[in-house]
């Protein structure tokens, strides 16, 4: 596995140089053009759309509490704090975190919380009806990472609670990754960051994917029920991504 001291300097780096472009990652949008409101609406019409979908499946059978892994700046943990008591957002970068709590501070129920989320979480077992993830787990720093993750999700989820989370099954000429090559390559040389991206365009996000039938294989190892998946193909890049919603017992 990559050295995970090395992911988490690289979310540092990049929370720093743009980071509502490393939440939401749209070719128009880099150095600075998201808008703060328009981004956080995408994560609204996103969470709306997806807790409808467990909503038909009758799940979370609870609203108490909710987990936002790999939160950013609050995207999604934003929106999930609509429908929850409270809501936690987690992430690897305390830089992201101390954005996220600035321009969330008119949310009463967020908390906020550093963790790796490879290792284990600082929860109690059953502590949350919904985990939630989205565009996160597909920056983890290797497929050991990612089963590690999913791993601690059913151990936190409470019983009638809902998994859901998103990950590409295929990258497609995403798995080339060359701007994050040439990236390591020149910063190894000692070549600012800024000028790493700012003029040359280039970032040190990492990609994965992982199979939907290994997906669905370490849920069910891991004592969770599939109860839906949903595939959309991304038609420039050839991007396949699933977002998996599963129960626990």
């Amino acid at each position: 596995m990559p050295d995970e001291s090395a992911h988490r300097r690289e979310w540092e780096t990049i929370a720093s140089l743009d980071p509502f472009w490393a939440v939401l990652s749209e070719s128009d949008r880099k150095h600075g053009r998201w808008d703060r409101d328009e981004f956080f609406a995408t994560g609204r019409v996103e969470v709306t759309a997806r807790l409808s979908v467990a909503a038909k499946l009758g799940l979370p059978r609870t609203h108490l509490r909710a987990l936002d892994f790999g939160c950013g700046l609050g995207r999604t943990t934003r929106a999930l704090a609509e429908h929850f008591d409270s809501c936690v957002g987690l992430d690897i970068s305390s830089t992201m975190l101390n954005q996220a709590r600035e321009l969330n501070e008119d949310v009463s129920n967020l908390d906020w919380i550093q963790a790796d989320g490879s290792k284990p979480l600082p929860f109690e077992d059953e502590a949350f009806d919904l985990v939630y993830s989205s565009i996160a787990l597909q920056h983890l720093p290797g497929t050991p990472a990612v089963v590690a993750a999913l791993g601690e999700a059913a151990r936190i989820l409470r019983p009638g609670g809902l998994l859901c989370f998103q990950l590409p099954s295929a990258l497609g000429l995403g798995r080339l990754q060359p701007r994050r090559t040439a990236y390591r390559a020149l910063h190894a040389l000692r070549i600012p960051e800024t000028v790493l991206y700012d003029r040359l365009g280039l970032h040190p996000i990492r990609m994965l994917s992982m199979r939907r039938a290994r997906v669905e294989s370490i849920l069910e190892q891991s004592g969770l029920r599939i109860r839906n998946a949903d595939e959309s193909r991304d038609p420039t890049w050839k991007f396949s991504s699933v977002v998996y919603y599963a129960s626990a017992a």
